[in-house]
């Protein structure tokens, strides 16, 4: 088929008039679309991080105050076990 000739049938033309720009809107309406989705998507996960994060911030604090508490009573229990065992060694030195 001569170049000439395809771009002067009907045919040709009714395409490029007509079903060129209903893809191109159907396209662009597409992207649109899936654009729109990504970002309401990145936008639920962002929230979603940020209630992981507070959480994990709040697990942190609860572990920290666990530890102190752990460590209050071990330094307790320590100095509990050391007078205990003075007043063994004193007792031991007194005939």
């Amino acid at each position: 088929m001569d170049l000439e000739t395809a771009t002067e049938s009907t045919f040709a033309k009714a395409v490029t008039r007509f079903v060129v720009p209903v893809l191109l809107v159907v396209i662009g309406s597409l992207i649109t679309w899936l654009i729109t989705d990504v970002r309401g998507n990145q936008v639920q996960q962002q929230q979603e991080m940020q209630a992981l994060t507070l959480k994990v911030e709040r697990v942190d604090s609860k572990v920290e105050l666990m530890n102190s508490k752990v460590d209050n009573g071990l330094i307790w229990r320590i100095s509990e076990l050391e007078r205990r065992l003075q007043t063994v060694e004193s007792a031991a030195r007194t005939p």
